[in-house]
């Protein structure tokens, strides 16, 4: 898994691309939502899986965490960009729709 992350003119966006799945360190994951936070006042920060293929229950839980990890700092939190394969794997697990609203 590779991460980056820029500006954009509403907030930060944190680039997620390869697999998320327990093969990857996905603490990396939350760590790179928290060093968002840390360096810019980011009222949103988005997580892009457009490039992520392949996600399984312990990317769920990553993706779960990098949201808790923004709401305590503050910021909103919202997924996009999802691979039709990502998201059908978060609307199974339930949690689509937290991800993708981008609220508090």
């Amino acid at each position: 898994m590779d991460l980056s992350s820029y500006p954009n003119g509403e907030g930060h966006v944190v680039e997620v691309r390869g697999e998320l799945t327990a093969r990857e360190p996905l603490a990396k994951l939350p760590l790179a939502v928290q060093n968002v936070l840390d360096r810019e006042s980011a009222g949103l920060v988005k997580v892009n899986v457009a490039h992520v293929e392949i996600i399984d229950l312990d990317g769920v839980a990553a993706l779960i965490r990098a949201r808790e990890t923004a709401v305590r700092g503050g910021a909103r939190f919202q997924l996009i960009d999802g691979q039709p394969r990502v998201r059908s794997r978060l609307r199974i697990a339930g949690v689509l729709r937290l991800l993708e609203e981008g609220e508090l």
